[in-house]
């Protein structure tokens, strides 16, 4: 799990005062993520996140400067037992970046960009209705983004070719998890009007090539189809993909574009050339392994 760039585009806190404590806008569903972003004081011993709902702490995260680790639990009456392994990444007086994402099974946590840990869930998640925050910090933001389409779907090591139709809409963000043979060639990415491989109208083709024959360097084409016929290719950026390597990309769709990150970043944005009110469509070919594919 890595930053999703484009949380902008949803609910966000701006510096609230500490000890926190507001409900969650819309509550948890799978595919939300909690983005927390603050400072440590210099003479920070402890702090906390806490997921709460039902007079119950459904998650429990609590950096220990004394102890050099994150604690985990659950309290439901009681403390449960202690989840503590795992690396210490905060330092006083240092920024942090904490990313909380909801799974079917478990969270997700990621501290400044890495994934730290996982915890499965002792309580439903459906239960928890607020967050509170408390402890020897600075709050600058909080992000609530995802998770909010009852629409959402799922899709585990689909097979290739892949293909699924979805609504759409603005703010809509696709994710799709992967890895790159080592053999690879190219493979592509296509949101598109109607199903199937490359039909006549695709509103964003996006195809990483390791064997385009203009340059020996990877690229990624960027380009759509209309009518069966192909539109001017975009180039420019190289390319993000490395074969042996994982990624995760998100598109992003907008009223006049849509915006790509590749591995937590923005890498791109093609302006739509169609309505993208056509594109009810996503399909992914080639060389490539799909571990995941999620569209909120």
């Amino acid at each position: 799990m890595l930053h999703n760039p484009y949380s902008e585009h949803y609910h966000k806190i701006k510096a609230p005062s500490t000890p926190y404590s507001e409900a969650i806008p819309n509550g948890l569903a799978v595919g939300k993520q909690i983005l927390i972003r603050g400072e440590l004081l210099p003479s920070a011993d402890w702090f906390s996140f806490n997921l709460e709902g039902g007079g119950n702490t459904v998650l429990h995260v609590n950096p220990r400067f004394n102890q050099n680790c994150v604690v985990r639990n659950t309290k439901i009456g009681t403390w449960g037992p202690e989840e503590r392994h795992g690396h210490f990444p905060f330092s006083r007086n240092g920024t942090f970046e904490i990313i909380i994402l909801v799974e079917e099974d478990k969270y997700r946590i990621a501290i400044n960009g890495q994934h730290s840990f996982d915890y499965q869930h002792r309580v439903s998640f459906h239960e928890v209705t607020h967050l509170s925050i408390k402890g020897d910090l600075q709050i600058h933001k909080i992000t609530y983004s995802g998770g909010y389409n009852p629409n959402h779907k799922n899709f585990n090591h689909p097979g290739l070719p892949f293909c699924t139709d979805f609504e759409p809409k603005k703010g809509r963000i696709i994710q799709i998890r992967g890895d790159v043979p080592h053999h690879s060639g190219r493979f592509e990415i296509d949101i598109q009007d109607g199903p199937g491989v490359q039909p006549g109208n695709m509103q964003l083709h996006f195809n990483p090539r390791f064997d385009d024959p203009h340059t020996p360097e990877p690229v990624v084409i960027r380009t759509n189809r209309h009518f069966g016929g192909w539109g001017n290719e975009e180039r420019h950026g190289g390319s993000p993909f490395r074969r042996g390597e994982s990624f995760e990309v998100l598109i992003l769709i907008e009223d006049s574009d849509f915006k790509v990150a590749v591995n937590g970043r923005h890498f791109t944005e093609f302006q739509h050339r169609t309505d993208f009110n056509e594109a009810n469509h996503l399909s992914i070919s080639g060389d490539v392994n799909i571990h995941s594919v999620n569209i909120f």
